[in-house]
């Protein structure tokens, strides 16, 4: 059985760059819909998006809270050195993780593992934990913006 991941590159008739597939794209889904021109959202339209984005598609439970348990394996390279990252996420909720890598501190990082275990997958969540600790006892010349992208992005 054959991987369901493929390149869209195979299934072009012809190479192309990413401008002139985004104009086939367009081309194509214009041709299915039977348009002929592309249609400018009314400013009622475009507050409705608005909104819809708002209320739903910004917001923790969309992006974080419905989400499948994955686990996720990261490597940042920093001042103070590398840190690897290995979690686990279940309900858009840490529930274990792991720092590993070449970096230096005094504290053992797997104390700021354990306060972070529990926590909201959410920036402002980690911010919050970070907020409290030095987070330079566990990962030397690491700031909390770089460990906050770690986890989050």
């Amino acid at each position: 059985m054959g991987s369901r991941v493929t390149k869209i590159s195979r299934h072009l008739p012809e190479p192309m760059t990413v401008l002139q597939f985004k104009d086939y794209l367009m081309d194509f889904i214009m041709k299915q819909n039977q348009m002929t021109e592309l249609q400018n959202l009314t400013n009622e339209e475009e507050a409705v998006v608005e909104q819809l984005m708002t209320k739903k598609y910004q917001t923790w439970e969309w992006n974080y809270g419905r989400s499948p348990e994955y686990s996720m394996n990261k490597k940042l390279r920093t001042k103070g050195g590398s840190v690897q990252v290995i979690a686990d996420i279940r309900e858009g909720h840490i529930r274990d993780l792991q720092f590993f890598g070449d970096f230096f501190g005094e504290k053992d990082p797997q104390e700021l593992a354990d306060q972070l275990i529990g926590i909201r997958m959410d920036n402002s969540a980690i911010a919050d934990v970070l907020a409290k600790i030095n987070i330079n006892e566990y990962f030397h010349n690491v700031t909390n913006e770089e460990m906050i992208d770690l986890l989050t992005k």
